[in-house]
């Protein structure tokens, strides 16, 4: 297959993603195998079985759109696209994408997102901090203190 060239912002959604579903994938694996297990041997294996394609199909995915998996060996990288992911996962927990799980009340509505966008905000400083390593650590964003934020 012809690799399929996208950009940066899309690499970087897409391999958060695929990064995300290899550690499902690992723990489900972890869950068949652990002692509480009270799986019986066969269905262990099929279950595994379906795990490893599912594993190789995503290995596939990644190949041909350029994706790394492998965590890179940059912390401050890491941690920049870990808030990107946390960012979009509160997203949705914002009252309008919770609208496909039913109506949310009129009066929670702006309560939800209020306090959503404030986790929001303390998490998005973290990339911040991650992208300036010029703040003294005891500093969540310029000139912000934890106390501040929270």
């Amino acid at each position: 297959m012809n690799r399929i060239e996208i950009n940066d912002n899309h690499r970087r959604a897409l391999t958060n993603r695929m990064r995300q579903v290899i550690r499902s994938l690992d723990e489900f694996v972890h869950l068949l195998h652990s002692r509480q297990s009270k799986i019986e041997p066969q269905r262990v294996r099929e279950i595994s079985e379906r795990i490893e394609v599912s594993r190789q199909k995503v290995q596939a995915f990644c190949a041909r759109f350029g994706l790394i998996l492998e965590n890179p060996r940059d912390p401050l990288w890491t941690i920049q696209v870990g808030v990107s992911y946390m960012w979009e996962m509160l997203e949705d927990c914002k009252s309008d994408p919770l609208r496909g799980y039913g109506d949310v009340p009129a009066e929670t509505k702006p309560v939800l997102d209020e306090e959503i966008q404030s986790i929001i905000d303390v998490i998005e400083s973290i990339s911040s901090a991650a992208r300036d390593d010029k703040l003294p650590c005891g500093h969540i964003g310029r000139g912000q203190t934890a106390s501040a934020i929270l």
